[in-house]
């Protein structure tokens, strides 16, 4: 029997209920972001719990993507990079040590950090499409129309309010829309603002490239939002960061679904089977494994559309969930 026909059913399953899992809490959070945007005074108490969610999966050392359909709605993808930006800066301020209200504060403004985009038209939310300056700016002005919004909820603590206003300011002072000086802003905006430059950079191009966009985070952003934030959020992201698309040894294709803190060379993995349904196909441990391993990352670009399809397709997000 070879390495690809073993497939582990309680594993199997049990990705598939932490799937559910992350597919409920996607709902969850576009309720959120459409209570904050409507002003209702309710939004605080839905953000409380959900950050509560998200906190309890942060105590897990695995921080992993759903093999999940591609959002149907520019609501749902929105909220599907909410939930990310969370979960993502919840390991990250973890890996910090930062203490549990201070934890609490970090994951509810990363849940609400792009919703003043949604007070801008369509043809400005996309900071990869735009033309001209005057585009630029009036884009650049939705980090404080999100505080705006938050506080006109109520209920949320200022600290939340702070963070989403100035999380894409940065340390050399060449982030917005203030530009402010280390010393104006709250420091952990920048976790906020490194995890959306690392979305934003994955999204690129719609390229699924994950490792790149580690990688350009590294090269071009540590004394931006501080080499201890960054370093941290590369830590927790991984070398293979999930979504990532890895050659194995004996000449398949597997995507990254997860990965284990203390086995961050040894992910598991989703393979592509082209004769199965997507949500069927084999997912193997690798840290489990001595049949399997990783021969390199692979250029998801250079792939054939079957197997970009396989996975969701390019819809340029990944879903993370941390998971036990």
């Amino acid at each position: 029997m070879s390495a690809l026909s073993v497939v582990d059913a309680a594993q199997h399953q049990a990705f598939g209920q932490v799937t559910a899992r992350h597919s409920l809490a996607v709902v969850q959070t576009s309720v959120l972001l459409d209570a904050v945007i409507a002003g209702d005074p309710q939004a605080s108490a839905i953000a409380r719990e959900l950050t509560q969610a998200v906190l309890q999966d942060a105590e897990s050392d695995v921080l992993g993507s759903t093999r999940a359909e591609p959002p149907r709605s520019s609501r749902e993808l929105r909220a599907t990079q909410a939930l990310e930006a969370a979960v993502i800066a919840a390991a990250v301020g973890r890996r910090l040590s930062l203490p549990p209200n201070a934890l609490r504060e970090l994951i509810t403004a990363a849940l609400l950090h792009a919703v003043g985009l949604e007070h801008l038209p369509e043809s400005l939310q996309d900071e990869l499409d735009l033309e001209d300056a005057a585009a630029r700016f009036d884009f650049t002005q939705y980090p404080l129309l999100g505080a705006e919004s938050i506080q006109a909820c109520g209920g949320f603590s200022p600290v939340v309010v702070q963070l989403v206003a100035q999380h894409r300011e940065r340390l050399d002072r060449s982030g917005f829309p203030m530009q402010l000086r280390e010393s104006q802003f709250h420091r952990h905006a920048c976790i906020i603002g490194a995890v959306r430059e690392y979305q934003v950079r994955a999204m690129r191009h719609r390229s699924l490239r994950p490792a790149a966009a580690v990688a350009g985070l590294y090269l071009g952003l540590r004394h931006a939002y501080g080499v201890h934030v960054v370093d941290s959020l590369i830590a927790t992201l991984t070398v293979y960061p999930p979504g990532s698309f890895l050659a194995l040894s004996d000449g398949s294709i597997g995507r990254v679904m997860k990965v284990k803190d203390s086995a961050r060379l040894q992910p598991m993995v989703c393979l592509y089977k082209h004769d199965q349904e997507p949500l069927r196909a084999p997912v193997v441990d690798l840290s489990q494994s001595s049949a399997l391993s990783v021969l390199c990352v692979l250029d998801p670009e250079k792939l054939a559309p079957a197997v970009i399809a396989f996975f969701g397709g390019g819809w340029g997000g990944i879903a993370f969930h941390a998971a036990a």
